[in-house]
């Protein structure tokens, strides 16, 4: 049948995506470390030696600047809102996996190819409106095996 075909496709495809962004979210963890956890503490160190006078006033207000820059940094490059989509993204292709798979087993074909095509509609609605990607040379790796 045409239609269980295509299911087992756009589950083949729904797991590739989420699968990506999973993979895309793991490897910026790293990066939002540096950027978010370091930045924030060597803000609040910088700002607690500096009042304590512990370091000196130049070494404190070095750190606070380089910690304020990091986390500034991230913000100005869209870090947060770049993770939440992709976050939003691994869930919307989990969920549609899902979704294909249970109309797979439909026993009733009139309401099955009614789903397929609901489906159809959610899987192109979500590639169109999705605002961003995992980064261009990532999702080459990804694809080469």
């Amino acid at each position: 049948m045409e239609i269980i075909s295509s299911m087992k496709k756009r589950i083949q495809e729904c797991e590739r995506e989420r699968d990506i962004y999973s993979a895309w979210l793991t490897k910026l963890r790293f990066p939002n470390l540096i950027f978010v956890g370091i930045g924030s503490l060597l803000a609040f160190f910088g700002g607690a030696a500096t009042v304590t006078e512990l370091l000196g006033p130049k070494v404190g207000g070095i750190m606070a600047l380089i910690g304020g820059a990091l986390t500034g940094l991230h913000n100005w490059l869209g870090c947060e809102a770049h993770q939440l989509e992709c976050t939003k993204l691994h869930g919307q292709f989990e969920s549609l996996k899902s979704r294909y798979e249970a109309n797979l087993v439909e026993p009733n074909q009139t309401l099955q190819l009614e789903v397929f095509r609901e489906l159809e509609l959610e899987l192109a609605k979500v590639k169109q409106e999705r605002k961003t990607r995992a980064w261009k040379g990532f999702l080459d790796f990804g694809t080469k095996t």
